[in-house]
């Protein structure tokens, strides 16, 4: 009878199974990465992001089942995310509000809210949310105090078809008010053409895709925020550099995982003039392209070993294309024009409430030259620490992370193939020839409440450069669009060149009275000092609402 219950449990859960995403600024990814270091639920991957709802269904599921581990706070969390994964966890919306497709619909109910939902076992659902937002940013510095009023609207498709077919669609449009300088320090709009080229107040945004999901085995092809790394500050793939149009594919057997991703990126701009049209603004194609096979030994160590390619300046290479090659002889097969690197990574959980965590980037390397100096030395350290804990049942978590990144790692001979996305780095918000240290402490003093603090100190080793022209004097390797020439030093140092000392101090509070009604507010303060005896502080705050509704 026991073995028939769980069958039916099984047969019931598969049927409620979504294959769409869950966006990787979601909170619900804090929490399982909460629950997975205090050990309440096992097997959650936080190196790639984003999952589906369908996996995240299921952890929730399991945390459920140790709730009696949870503090009270931890406890209400976990309730208010059962609740907006409702659908997905038991196939009801009973606990949801609906204005087309259901029975009642209360604007500020604290509910999870559709502006229509339609579901039929067996072929498939849908579920139309309509968004909007805004805020104000304000930046300052010792000569300019400008200002930004933000809003923008627009919707979200999403569902799966036949249990197995998820798709996403959004669509926004915003329009900057005051001065637009403000606006280009938001991560999101700071990399944006219309703002930054075209000058305009006027942005859209837009990311869709379709999934294709076997549990074993998943397909995706689209355009979405990938996030992939180790901790908060991913060294692979980060937020830093706008989103790519991409193919990936997951697999998973026994304690093996195997990952792959191909995205199309932007690389050097241009302009070509037309004797009828005039200025023409031009942009190089350029590619990424990464893969990674993981062994999960035991759910409190897994060991990674990956690869990263960058290409330009020519069509979809299906050498690279093809997820199982190895993309250092396929570029040695193409005769060393790409940029290639690899890298290993390591998680460990040694005690509940503890992670350790490290990667290892090896852009390039000479072993019979290591410890000379020689410039193609290039690699990157990675080693980083969280915990989560409790104080009078409040929920606490921090973190620490090292990165020292050697002089010309992600540069490259060929300007094109350096690791950048229209300009910004892809992964690290940093040049090479640098050391950051990294601290982050957060608390959630309610289930809607959260607040933190962050604070980034970076030293660099800047190339030398004329105070009055700005031409680079010596190349060191410290920066990402200048990579090594024939006539630059062969033989230089970790941290060489002029020192520069960048430190960043950000607090924040975020608010959700409402489920997908999210208040917050962000302090930031920058006081670098740089080469030639240039000092720079500079203030940038930020308050923000986004609607679900």
């Amino acid at each position: 009878m026991k073995k028939v219950l769980v069958l039916l449990v099984l047969i019931t859960f598969m049927g409620f199974a979504q294959s769409e995403d869950v966006p990787v600024d979601h909170k619900v990814y804090d929490f399982l990465e909460r629950l997975s270091v205090l050990h309440v639920i096992d097997n959650y991957n936080s190196f790639e992001i984003p999952v589906s709802r369908k996996q995240i269904a299921g952890f929730l599921t399991e945390a459920s089942k140790k709730d009696t581990l949870l503090t009270k706070v931890d406890r209400q969390r976990l309730a208010d995310l059962k609740q907006e994964f409702e659908f997905d966890i038991t196939g009801t919306l009973t606990s949801s509000e609906v204005l087309f497709g259901g029975e009642n619909y209360e604007l500020l109910s604290p509910n999870p809210k559709y502006f229509y939902s339609y579901n039929k076992p067996g072929t498939g659902n849908v579920f139309i949310n309509l968004l909007a937002g805004g805020g104000i940013v304000n930046y300052k510095t010792l000569s300019e105090n400008s200002t930004s009023i933000l809003a923008y609207y627009g919707g979200e498709i999403r569902g799966t078809l036949m249990d197995h077919v998820g798709f996403y669609i959004k669509g926004t449009n915003g329009n900057v008010f005051g001065r637009r300088e403000a606006a280009l320090h938001l991560n999101n709009l700071k990399y944006n053409w219309d703002l930054t080229t075209k000058a305009n107040t006027f942005y859209d945004e837009t990311e869709g895709y379709v999934t294709l999901d076997y549990d074993a085995i998943k397909l995706k092809f689209g355009r979405d925020r990938q996030l992939i790394g180790q901790g908060v500050n991913k060294l692979i793939l980060s937020d830093n550099s706008p989103e790519c149009d991409f193919l990936s594919m997951n697999f998973h057997l026994g304690i093996i995982e195997f990952s792959s991703f191909h995205g199309k990126i932007l690389g050097n701009r241009g302009e070509i003039v037309d004797t009828s049209a005039g200025g023409l603004a031009t942009v190089e194609d350029k590619y990424f392209g990464y893969h990674r096979l993981a062994f999960n030994f035991s759910k409190d160590f897994s060991l990674g070993l990956g690869e990263v390619i960058v290409y330009a300046n020519r069509s979809i290479d299906l050498g690279y294309l093809n997820p199982f090659s190895l993309y250092k002889t396929v570029e040695h097969s193409g005769q060393d024009r790409d940029n290639s690197m690899m890298f290993l990574d390591m998680t460990s959980s040694p005690l509940k409430g503890l992670k350790l965590y490290s990667l290892l980037l090896i852009d390039d390397i000479d072993f019979g030259k290591a410890g000379t100096g020689w410039f193609g030395n290039q690699t990157v350290f990675d080693l980083g620490a969280s915990g989560y804990s409790t104080v009078k049942d409040i929920p606490v978590d921090y973190c620490f992370e090292y990165f020292r990144i050697e002089p010309y790692v992600f540069t490259h001979r060929i300007s094109s193939n350096n690791y950048t996305n229209e300009g910004f780095n892809i992964g690290l918000d940093s040049d090479p020839n640098s050391k950051i240290f990294f601290w982050k402490i957060g608390c959630q003093p309610t289930s809607r409440i959260n607040l933190f603090a962050q604070y980034t100190y970076r030293v660099h080793g800047a190339n030398p450069v004329d105070p009055v022209t700005g031409a680079v004097i010596t190349n060191v390797g410290g920066d990402v669009l200048l990579g090594h020439r024939e006539y630059d030093p062969k033989y230089l140092h970790f941290l060489d060149g002029n020192i520069e000392y960048y430190r960043r101090l950000t607090i924040g509070a975020g608010y959700e009275p409402c489920t997908g009604y999210i208040f917050k507010l962000m302090l930031t303060n920058d006081t670098n000092s740089l080469q030639n005896n240039v000092k720079v502080k500079n203030w940038f705050s930020q308050a923000a609402l986004s609607l679900r509704l």
